[in-house]
C-alpha cells in the first residue's frame, strides 16, 4: 500500500526500489510546466544520471551489478516518454550522466562502463548499460 497525494491509499505492485530515492514524476511535471509556461520550447536533458558509491565493497561484480542505476534510468526514461506522448512536450535529446565511471566525483561512480582504476583502466559493462543497449 502507498499513499497517493490528494487520493488516497491504492494497492500496486512494488517495483525494485534504488539505495536512494527516485521520483522521477517530479521530472515529468517539470517537463510539461516548462511546455506551458515557455510556448513548448525545445528541451535537451543533460547529465541525468545515478552516482553509487562502493566503498569498500569496490570490484568488478559489485560494480557492474548496478540494479539501483538501472532503476533509475528506468523510471527517467519512462517520465520522459510520457512527457513526449502523453503531454506532448518538445524534448529532442537526452544525454545520461557519463557512459564511463570517472574522476569527476572522486567516490561515486556515475558511468554505464564500470572502470577498474586498480588494474590497467579495464572497462566492463553494467547491467544499467546492457538495459539502454537492449531497449534502443
Amino acid at each position: 500500500m502507498y499513499k497517493t497525494k490528494g487520493i488516497g491509499s491504492q494497492v500496486c505492485i512494488l517495483l525494485p526500489l534504488a539505495a536512494m530515492n527516485v521520483y522521477s514524476e517530479d521530472l515529468r511535471n517539470l517537463l510539461k510546466y516548462i511546455k506551458d509556461n515557455y510556448a513548448n520550447p525545445e528541451i535537451m536533458i543533460m547529465e541525468n544520471g545515478y552516482g553509487e558509491e562502493l566503498g569498500a565493497t569496490d570490484s568488478i561484480k559489485n560494480g557492474t551489478a548496478d540494479h539501483n542505476r538501472k532503476y533509475y534510468l528506468q523510471r527517467h526514461l519512462l517520465s520522459i516518454h510520457e512527457a513526449i506522448c502523453i503531454d506532448k512536450v518538445n524534448v529532442t535529446g537526452y544525454f545520461i550522466w557519463s557512459l564511463l565511471d570517472n574522476f569527476e566525483w572522486h567516490k561515486n561512480r556515475f558511468g554505464l562502463y564500470y572502470i577498474d582504476f586498480k588494474n590497467n583502466l579495464t572497462r566492463h559493462e553494467k547491467e544499467s548499460a546492457k538495459y539502454i543497449i537492449k531497449d534502443s
